[in-house]
């Protein structure tokens, strides 16, 4: 098995990680990671690669983009602000989806 950072994240960080991940995969969308310098992995759709580029520094930056490469929100995650990951999404941009991702995301259910 392949280790990434995102071993050493919190299990709530992983979990709400992966949430808002899958949240923003189910709508069609395809997911950029960032990080404060340089883009980690260009938009993909695939989960275990998104997954994998997070965590390798304190913060990141998730850039979503539809079918026709338009740019529709962005998250930004910073890790380590709380065990229990309910900070990890510290800003988000200012438009209807995100505003619906996050409180799907925060909005309870299962672990996952």
């Amino acid at each position: 098995m392949t280790t990434t950072a995102m071993e050493y994240a919190t299990q709530g960080e992983r979990w709400y990680a992966r949430k808002l991940v899958r949240n923003l995969l189910s709508r069609g969308l395809s997911v950029q990671v960032k990080d404060e310098e340089e883009t980690l992995l260009p938009a993909s759709r695939k989960e275990a690669d998104i997954l994998a580029e997070l965590a390798h520094s304190g913060e990141n930056f998730l850039r979503a983009f539809n079918d026709a490469g338009d740019h529709v929100g962005s998250f930004y995650l910073i890790w380590g602000n709380d065990p229990e990951g309910s900070e990890l999404i510290a800003d988000y941009s200012d438009n209807a989806l995100c505003e619906a991702v996050w409180h799907e995301v925060y909005g309870g259910g299962d672990r996952i």
